[in-house]
């Protein structure tokens, strides 16, 4: 180590000021690729210090008791006080930038799919497109990962129209990929197929970890009177329905097919409210 350098602090991670720079100058040079390479390393950092702060505030008595007389001794912060006011620092860094990448980089008409989004999406040139539409794609890591594409309409955008928007959740534990929502609006028949099958490659590391597929929340209204018969007491499964009677499961069997997947079983769930999931057991 050089003379001019310091030994980087294993828990604290870089300074709030370091990173404010490192973000500032790409957002400068408009460079989308690097904005969203620091957003993630930033991220990744606020999620390890997020540990570590639950780790001390819950630590043993003993060593509780040793912060605070270390406070009282030397009448500065603990190391877990100066930790929680790094990490708030930082998160709120994170939420500023993430806004602005979002403002510089995403179509207005974006905007309202991404106020709750996690994902930082990126101008795709690659993969599944259309012509006509611009793609923007993107993928969280995590202990549950997402996936989100969206599609803009490159000229003639009519007021009101919905942008093409496909959000997915993989629980890698569990092997399950849940679809969220899949409006595939002024895209040609097989855009959403296509689009579930690119992020579930994306996230999958091998086709075969998963092991079900699952539309929650099914709107598509032929799908849900296939599974669901309602009455005067309302709404119940009906039993015994093939996976293949309905459009979204036909659907789940196409995506599946292209990773070499096939369908074994189809699991509706309805919850008290009468909301339909569609599973799909993968073999």
């Amino acid at each position: 180590m050089t003379g001019g350098e310091q030994e980087r602090d294993p828990v604290c991670g870089r300074p709030p000021e370091d990173w404010a720079g490192d973000l500032t100058a790409a957002l400068d040079r408009h460079d989308h690729g690097v904005l969203a390479r620091v957003l993630t390393e930033l991220q990744r950092e606020i999620q390890g210090q997020a540990v570590e702060v639950t780790l001390r505030a819950t630590g043993a008595t003993l060593d509780l008791l040793v912060e605070q007389a270390r406070r009282i001794l030397s009448a500065e912060p603990t190391e877990f006080e100066a930790l929680e006011v790094e990490l708030d620092e930082e998160r709120r860094l994170w939420k500023r930038f993430r806004e602005q990448y979002r403002d510089t980089f995403v179509p207005p008409e974006l905007h309202p799919f991404l106020d709750s989004c996690c994902v930082l999406l990126a101008p795709q040139s690659g993969g599944v497109q259309f012509p006509g539409f611009s793609k923007l794609a993107g993928i969280s890591r995590g202990a549950v990962e997402h996936a989100v594409t969206l599609f803009a309409r490159e000229v003639g955008a009519g007021e009101g129209d919905t942008p093409a928007n496909f959000f997915g959740t993989l629980d890698r534990r569990q092997g399950r990929f849940t679809v969220d929502r899949c409006y595939r609006t002024f895209l040609p028949r097989g855009a959403g197929e296509a689009c579930i099958a690119e992020q579930l490659a994306a996230l999958l590391d091998e086709p075969r970890q998963l092991r079900e597929l699952v539309f929650d929340n099914v709107q598509n209204r032929a799908t849900y009177r296939a599974h669901v018969a309602v009455g005067e007491a309302g709404p119940r499964l009906r039993e015994g329905v093939a996976w293949d009677r309905s459009p979204l499961g036909r659907l789940g069997g196409r995506v599946l097919a292209r990773l070499d997947l096939g369908v074994t079983a189809a699991r509706p769930r309805l919850d008290a409210f009468g909301f339909l999931d569609l599973g799909l057991e993968v073999g």
